[in-house]
Formats: structure tokens, sequence, C-alpha cells
């Protein structure tokens, strides 16, 4: 026994060969040597090379890149600065088969939580196989990765949230749960990660998104990177593929994310689409509803959303390259070109739309109601109509971001055009505000678009420069306004997608006098 405890000593005290990686530029690419062990050491690589990227694009951006209005697009870092939180290595909550049983459930039963914020993964398909024999169910990492969103999202506000006042239902327990989930399947990732599949791929993906949601933005990246390297492994980017409808809209997905990341922290100095994660596949086809059906009805709604907010980036994408392109050399009147042939193709966007996605929704009420069903059940044309709003909102950003750079320095200016856009920015800001208003207070806000807010105090901020004092008195009103409305909600309340943080950013812009 002696020998056998100081065999066991020895053992233990034997240390861990030190992790090393080496990497080198070739004429190839960047070529990587290392041995990863462990989660926290692929954490470290990843971070090592998102270091160099930015570093090398910054460089090569230095002359190119438009400077924006200050505060315009550089809220994400911000934004993510307070929250710089270490992910926890453990929770003290354990997870039962039961437990998980009922959040899957809860997930694909709730599209107005799940897929209204993810469009990757097909709710009906997903319980189906999930039901299904152990050879088609699907993995075990997507399973917790889909319970800690489901956690987070649908099980705090339609179940937690419903508790009795004495049950205290304001808790927040819809986070640590999430993130008990998370570490579970950060645990399987790290063992699955050179074993890429569509099912790990969406998991990388759905956590990178619940990062988001928990408050830890600073390993967004890593997941985003782990899901962008299987999708290129599993031959998701070869041009001379043909994908399928799941495949094609996993890398819409992985784009639009990506993106917006970038928008929001600054990365507008050339065109977005020199993005490694840009697709090359065209856009996914809309659908139309096989049956009357309120599931069919729903699946199509919540398709077809994704794929004109998927189009609305790209005419984002465009605006921005094309100003970017034309800043230097260009006169007054070819960046007025360019901005009507922007204006055209977002006109020409907007009349594409069928007509009840044109038509200015009202919100039909409470989208969840349980009566005679064990499960949740989603009200149809409430759910249709959050669609319908969502695409409005993104379309309006686009309106935002294609003529802020062009306000006049002063209202009063005489000149038609400027003054032109300054009421085109208004006209937008006041239909995102006025449409989260119903989102908020008229329904169950399971998912607002809090990103629009950041874009309307753009706009309002500009009326504080000016000094004529109504314009002032309405941009405080307006500033004020959209923070006590963002404070109303639900993602305020329970922090979703560090909403607390984001309403704190924006109060410091209304004037306390």
């Amino acid at each position: 026994m002696d020998r056998w405890q100081t065999c066991v000593n020895q053992t233990s005290k034997a240390r861990r060969a030190q992790f090393r990686w080496k990497i080198t530029s070739t004429a190839e690419g960047l070529r990587v040597q290392t041995s990863v062990r462990s989660f926290h050491d692929l954490a470290r690589l990843v971070e090592q090379i998102r270091r160099i990227v930015s570093t090398h694009d910054e460089e090569k951006s230095l002359g190119l890149a438009i400077q924006p209005t200050p505060g315009l697009f550089d809220i994400w870092t911000e934004w993510c600065t307070p929250k710089r939180l270490r992910f926890p290595k453990d929770y003290p909550i354990d997870i039962s088969k039961e437990q998980t049983d009922h959040l899957v459930e809860l997930f694909c039963r709730t599209p107005c939580c799940s897929t209204s914020r993810i469009p990757f993964i097909n709710p009906a398909e997903f319980l189906a196989r999930y039901r299904s024999s152990p050879a088609y169910q699907p993995s075990t990492l997507l399973v917790y990765a889909v319970c800690a969103m489901a956690a987070r999202n649908a099980f705090q506000l339609h179940v937690w949230g419903n508790r009795p006042s004495h049950e205290s239902p304001q808790y927040n327990i819809g986070k640590p749960l999430s993130i008990a989930y998370c570490l579970r399947a950060r645990e399987l990732l790290a063992e699955s990660f050179d074993e890429p599949s569509m099912d790990n791929c969406k998991a990388a993906l759905l956590l990178s998104y619940c990062s988001h949601q928990n408050g830890y933005p600073h390993v967004i990246y890593f997941y985003e990177w782990i899901a962008f390297t299987m999708a290129q492994q599993l031959g998701l980017y070869d041009s001379n593929r043909t994908l399928t409808r799941e495949e094609n809209m996993l890398v819409w997905s992985l784009y639009y994310y990506n993106t917006w990341y970038r928008v929001l922290r600054g990365n507008t100095g050339s065109s977005l689409r020199s993005s490694a994660f840009f697709p090359h596949q065209p856009l996914p086809e809309v659908m139309t509803p096989n049956s009357k059906k309120e599931a069919d009805i729903i699946e199509c709604y919540a398709h077809n959303m994704w794929v004109y907010m998927f189009e609305l980036l790209l005419l984002l994408d465009d605006t921005m390259a094309r100003l970017i392109d034309t800043q230097d050399s260009a006169t007054h009147r070819t960046l007025m070109d360019e901005v009507c042939i922007m204006q055209s193709k977002l006109d020409s966007f907007y009349a594409r739309l069928p007509s009840d996605w044109q038509r200015c929704p009202s919100v039909t009420g409470r989208c969840h109601s349980s009566d005679h069903d064990e499960y949740y059940h989603v009200d149809a044309a409430s759910f249709t109509q959050f669609c319908i709003q969502n695409v409005q909102i993104q379309y309006n950003i686009n309106q935002i971001l294609l003529h802020q750079g062009f306000l006049p320095g002063k209202p009063s200016s005489g000149k038609w055009y400027p003054v032109d856009r300054l009421c085109t920015c208004i006209d937008a800001a006041n239909f995102i505000i006025r449409s989260m208003d119903r989102m908020i207070k008229e329904s169950e806000g399971c998912c607002v678009p809090f990103v629009g807010i950041i874009f309307c105090n753009l706009v309002y901020c500009k009326l504080l420069n000016y000094d004529e004092g109504h314009y002032r008195d309405l941009a405080r009103r307006c500033l004020k306004r959209s923070v006590d409305l963002a404070k109303a909600s639900k993602s305020y309340q329970y922090d979703f997608e560090m909403a607390r943080t984001m309403v704190d950013l924006l109060e410091q812009n209304i004037p306390t006098s």
C-alpha cells in the first residue's frame, strides 16, 4: 500500500507538458503547429490567432476607412468592456434527463423565443429527431446548446416568469441554468473539436449566441471561429457545391452574426463581403406555406423573415462599400448618385415584398396560451406580425445608415437635399421606436431587436448638436423615450443580450439640462 501511495503521489505531481503553439506565415496562408490539451488551451490559441488577424486587417485599412461619427459604430467595445467576466469553470446545478427533455420541448414549441433569434435549427425536425431512435438523434452537444438557449429565454419568460408572485417569478433563474448547460456543452465541444458535423457546427454557433445572451461576449469569437472552421471542413464554403436548405441557412447565419459584430465594432473600412464568412451561395429561397396549419404558417414566416433580413444585410454591405470606395476621389454629386442608387435598391426590395409584409402590422396580443394543452401554444397571427415588424425595423435601420452621413450641419441651411435626409432619418427612427413600443407593451416582447434603438439614437444625438432649441428639446424627449421604453422590456428586466449595459450607455447621451 505504501508503494502504491508513493506511485500515486508521484503521478499526481508530474508536470504537464507546457502548452505551446507556433504560427507562421506561408505562401498558402497561416500555418499553425500546436497541441490542444484542453478547452482553455484552445481558447488561448484562438485569441492569439484573432489578435494577429485583427492587427493585420487594421494595418491594411488604415488609409481606407471612413472615419465614422464618434460613437456611431463603435458601441460594441463599450458594450462588452464592463462585461469581461471570467466564464465559470463549474456551476452548482445538476442536469437531469427529465429537465433536458422539458427544455427541448419548450425550445421547439416557442418559436417566438427560438426561431426568432436563430434560423438554422428547424424546431419540428429537431424535435422529431430527438424523439427518434438513437441512430438518428441529434448530438448531445447540440441538445445541450439548445437547452442553454431555451433555459435563458423561453423557460425564463414562459415558465418561471408565470409563477405566482410569492414564488419569485422576477428572479433570473434562466441565466444560471443556461450557463450550466453551456458548461456541459463546452466540455463536449472540446472533445469533438476535430469531429466536424452539421450538429456540432450548429452547436458551436448556438453557444456563441448564448455567450452573448449570458453576458460573456469575450468568448463569442471562440465559438464563432470553431463553427466557421467546421463549416469549412464540411465543404459548406466550396464554390462548386450546391447546399441544402439547412446548410445554406447555416452559412448565411454565420455571415449575418459575424457581420453585425463587425459593424458594431466599427470595422466598416471595406466591403463586408471581403469577410471570409461571406457565403459562396445564393440567398435561400422564400417559402410558401404547404397548408393553412398554424405550424406551417409559422415555419414559413420565420424562414422568410430571415431571408429578408439576410437580403437587407447585403444591401447594408453594398451601402457601406459604395460610400467608402467613393469617399476620397468622388465629388459631392457622385456621392449623391451613389446614395440614389442604394436608395433605389432599397425601394426595389420593399416593392418586391408581399403586400402583407408592406403593411404596418398591428400586434394582436399575447403570443402564447396554455389552454387545453400541456405545452405552450404559439398564436400564429401574433407571430407573423412580429416577423413583419422585425423586417420593417431592419429596413428602417438601413434607411438611417444610408442617409445619416449626409444630415445637415444646421437644419436651416437652406439646402433641400440635407434637410430631406434629416426628415427621412427622423421618420425611420420614429417608426422603429413605435414598432418596438408595440412589441413591448402590446405583446409579450419575447424577442425585441434592441439594436434598432442604437441607430435611432444616432439621429436624435445629431439633433442635439443643432442650435435651435426646439430641435434640442425634441432630441431630449426622444432619447428619454427610447431609454424608458427599453427599461420597460423583459429583455432589460432579465438582461437578455446584455440589454442593461446597452441601456446604461444610451442613457449617458441624454442631456441633464
